[in-house]
């Protein structure tokens, strides 16, 4: 248990460390009841010289950081182990595809935590590696104040939870996020990609909304000054050299409508 709850620590340090990085978290073990299961445990905060400052230090650190530790627990189970493929941007938040009827939402710091940090894949490996190797845990369950459960691993799940390595079975991942792309070069011959600024990189995009090019068709003017609300999906492909998913594709799926570059101006776009 003391392995555990050190990997556990660790994987908290490295959570905060993203948005805190002068804050330390350390988890204390509180007394607990002879013969009961349960093991009470506070989360404190540090500054990085050691000294407990409590006027200094954004206390939301470890709330915010527990919080994401738990929403990667589940994620992981949720799939199984394996990484998202297909997820969508929506404000501070990310949807991710399970299945064709079943979405994930979890926060923007937990997916992108997920996806960059190996270091905190393996602390949480190590913890369910830990509980694995006791015989006698049946179950890892966190509650809250009002003894309210927060999460419930059955011991089936630990071996998901202890996989350090992360497995995929694609190498493609599609992202879908609404954006505003400046048209740099429109190109009005069917079965041609456009040219778009995309926050400022240029792009080439297929458009596969009918209704659109319908309107491009009838005679509907753009020009290079132009810009399109659109949905944008990015297919990205694993690079083995770099171990990292890099854009191949883009496509527009839909095209909300065009701000000309006066609307621009007054947006600050």
């Amino acid at each position: 248990m003391v392995e555990s709850f050190g990997a556990f620590e660790s994987a908290l340090r490295l959570i905060a460390a993203h948005s805190h990085p002068d804050v330390i978290l350390k988890i204390r073990v509180s007394p607990f009841k002879e013969g009961s299961f349960e093991i009470p445990i506070e989360v404190h905060q540090y500054l990085a010289v050691g000294a407990l400052a409590v006027n200094s230090i954004d206390w939301t650190s470890a709330r915010d950081s527990v919080k994401i530790l738990i929403e990667l627990i589940k994620l992981k189970l949720s799939l199984k182990g394996k990484e998202p493929t297909i997820f969508e941007k929506t404000n501070n938040n990310y949807k991710i595809t399970k299945n064709k009827n079943t979405h994930i939402y979890i926060d923007q710091r937990t997916f992108n935590i997920n996806a960059k940090d190996e270091s905190v894949a393996e602390a949480l490996a190590k913890s369910f590696q830990a509980l694995e190797s006791d015989k006698e845990i049946k179950s890892f369950s966190v509650l809250d104040k009002q003894r309210k459960k927060i999460i419930d691993v059955p011991r089936k799940s630990f071996g998901v939870l202890s996989t350090q390595k992360k497995q995929t079975d694609s190498q493609e991942q599609r992202i879908k996020e609404r954006t505003t792309l400046q048209i740099f070069k429109a190109v009005f011959d069917s079965g041609y990609q456009w040219h778009f600024l995309y926050k400022g990189i240029k792009i080439r995009a297929n458009i596969k909304d009918e209704k659109f090019q319908s309107r491009v068709k009838s005679g509907e003017k753009f020009g290079r000054a132009d810009a399109l609300d659109v949905d944008l999906e990015i297919l990205k492909e694993f690079d083995e050299e770099l171990k990292t998913y890099m854009n191949k594709a883009y496509s527009i799926l839909i095209v909300y409508k065009k701000i000309s570059q006066s609307v621009q101006d007054e947006l600050g776009i």
